[in-house]
């Protein structure tokens, strides 16, 4: 996740997703938006031979989160330098992690502007969204569900976000 758009990233190459880990969906959204040269039909061919087959024996954490579990240890000041420039940081005391940062924004930033060009910026909402799958994973693991299988005859659906439910739905 250290490197910039177009730096060695073979995924830069075919695909206009953001430098920020995605995940499988993002990544298709952004395979798909635009005008690629290809026919709409063979496009969706090819994405759907790229996106994982998912089977009754599929692991929720896979489903959801395609492998990427671990939380983000990037710190806000490298974050804020990166995606909105160089004079963007806090000072030192409120340089946490992203994931600590997700949880109170407002606890570490309190400009207002800044606060609002950091929650607009679709890195950020994409840290957001894979923060809420990996609590969804956590809390269907904690009630029992580890496999599609079980997610298929679980009664309490509704304890995760839309989705989280579409997913694993899918």
């Amino acid at each position: 996740m250290s490197e910039r758009h177009g730096e060695g990233n073979d995924d830069n190459e075919t695909s206009p997703a953001s430098t920020v880990s995605q995940g499988r969906r993002a990544r298709a959204r952004a395979e798909s938006d635009g005008d690629s040269g290809q026919p709409a039909v063979p496009r969706r061919r090819v994405e759907e031979t790229r996106r994982p087959q998912w089977g009754l024996f599929s692991w929720v954490e896979d489903v959801l989160l395609g492998g990427e579990a671990r939380g983000n240890y990037m710190k806000l000041n490298d974050f804020l330098r990166r995606h909105i420039g160089p004079s963007a940081v806090v000072d030192e005391r409120y340089n946490v992690t992203m994931e600590v940062f997700l949880v109170e924004p407002k606890t570490y930033v309190q400009d207002q502007k800044l606060l609002e060009e950091i929650f607009n910026l679709s890195e950020y909402q994409v840290l957001q969204e894979m923060r809420g799958l990996r609590r969804d994973t956590y809390n269907v693991s904690q009630m029992g569900v580890r496999s599609l299988r079980q997610w298929r005859d679980f009664e309490r659906k509704d304890m995760v976000s839309p989705l989280a439910r579409r997913e694993l739905d899918a």
